[in-house]
């Protein structure tokens, strides 16, 4: 019978419960044991400063490229020449996860891994930042020239109780296998429709999109609308639908070195904000799309389906207007609490290619019949009017949201990936060691700060 974890007290989903006749005292959680002692990496480690691109120091520095890859696989951290500090650190893993009474091991029950929301489980979420709040401190940082520490908490996850019994597979590793690199995430003009077959791979599609998701709300904009786009098809997937997921993995492959990159100016928060009308023909709905901009990089981003059906352009961009004048209201509310921002606090410019749409916005009378366009001219009145927002105009050439409703050619990806602070990290970057793990591993990009003449790994 193959083994799975029962989850018994504490997971990383915050809840708990146990099934057992006699009641079973919980120990206080077990702190970790290990001595904290500052990171050496031998007497013949030295760090430089070089300047040039990644071919030129590869030539004549190939010393700065001896660190060795992540391993991938269990055997391949078996076998790399960390294998003991890594050992150590599992068993101290584990030996918190067992002291705390975390999982037994159990023979798998009838229907497992088949769990669906809202019948075996109803909440799933993590104590964390929203990402959002992270890149807005970093863009703050570079451009008042600060130094960023990183802290983090050890088997925080273990201090959450179970409402309901968790199963799970012991993991064994994830291989994600090659593909030829192309230069847009989406081709444009692509239908994609929902599938009345029998689903193809749907397991591995979800978790596909798991794993794009991740990269496109922490670094990746570029991706946003593919990504939104395919995620619709996630309970039945066809052929099809698996060509346009795994060029969006054939195009993060060819931009593998995209970062966000934020150079300190300009230094207000400035937005874009865009609409492509009926781009779902299945339902007739449009896509809004809207992105924000500090010290030259993006701080927030979105590409969402439109909830409504608008009759018109013009009433599709207004309907994203008004989602971009709520995020506006909430980075406005954030960075009233930083001390470090400059007060009294501006509006916040939105850009519009809707020349209507200005008009509208700006209008004191709504004499439409929609009652939710009706709502959304309130909400957009009453934010210009306490001076939260701005609205102005900007040709669609130079909108940095085009991107976010639908898919776009060659050159107007890159366009938009570099109006939006995404950079090759090849030119003039600061070589530190590679401590970006996380990042390293899915080869996405990783947030690096303006510092001087060169960028600073976070």
């Amino acid at each position: 019978m193959e083994e799975s974890w029962e989850g018994k007290g504490k997971d990383i989903t915050g809840s708990s419960s146990v099934i057992c006749e006699t009641p079973i005292e919980i120990p206080e959680p077990r702190r970790s044991n290990r001595a904290r002692v500052a990171k050496s990496y031998g007497s013949d480690f030295q760090l430089y400063l070089v300047e040039g691109s990644r071919d030129e120091i590869a030539s004549q520095y190939s010393y700065c490229y001896s660190i060795e890859e992540d391993p991938k696989t269990f055997d391949e951290a078996m076998k790399s020449r960390d294998v003991a500090s890594g050992n150590e650190a599992v068993m101290d893993e584990i030996g918190s996860i067992m002291e705390n009474i975390t999982w037994v091991l159990s023979g798998l029950p009838p229907g497992c891994f088949r769990q669906k929301e809202g019948i075996d489980y109803f909440d799933t979420y993590a104590p964390v930042a929203r990402i959002s709040t992270i890149r807005l401190l970093i863009a703050l940082a570079a451009t008042h020239n600060l130094v960023i520490h990183q802290m983090d908490v050890k088997i925080a996850f273990l201090n959450g109780d179970l409402e309901e019994e968790i199963y799970m597979k012991q993991p064994e590793g994830f291989v994600m296998p090659g593909c030829g690199p192309v230069s847009t995430p989406m081709e444009a003009g692509i239908k994609l429709m929902p599938h009345v077959g029998k689903p193809v791979n749907q397991l591995e599609y979800s978790r596909a999109i798991g794993c794009l998701m991740y990269a496109m709300t922490s670094t990746r904009p570029d991706i946003a609308y593919a990504v939104g786009k395919l995620s619709r098809f996630t309970s039945n997937p066809s052929n099809h639908h698996w060509e346009a997921i795994t060029r969006v993995f054939r195009y993060l492959k060819k931009t593998m070195n995209y970062g966000l990159s934020y150079v300190g100016f300009p230094s207000v928060i400035e937005g874009y904000s865009d609409a492509s009308w009926i781009t779902n023909s299945e339902d007739h709905t449009s896509t809004t799309g809207w992105v924000f901009l500090l010290g030259g990089g993006a701080i927030s981003w979105a590409s969402k389906k439109q909830t409504c059906i608008t009759d018109s352009t013009m009433e599709s961009e207004f309907v994203a207007l008004a989602a971009a004048g709520k995020e506006a209201e909430w980075l406005r509310n954030l960075i009233y609490e930083i001390p470090l921002w400059p007060k009294p606090i501006s509006p916040i410019s939105i850009h519009c290619d809707s020349a209507a749409t200005l008009a509208k916005a700006y209008s004191q009378i709504y004499n439409g019949k929609s009652r939710h366009l009706g709502v959304r001219h309130s909400m957009v009145r009453e934010l210009i009017t306490n001076g939260v927002i701005s609205v102005d105009f900007v040709r669609s050439q130079q909108n940095l949201a085009d991107h976010l409703t639908k898919g776009l050619a060659r050159d107007l990806v890159h366009k938009s990936a570099i109006g939006m602070g995404l950079k090759c990290k090849t030119k003039r970057t600061t070589y530190v060691s590679m401590e970006c793990r996380r990042f390293k591993k899915l080869g996405l990009g990783f947030l690096y700060a303006h510092e001087g003449y060169g960028r600073k790994a976070l």
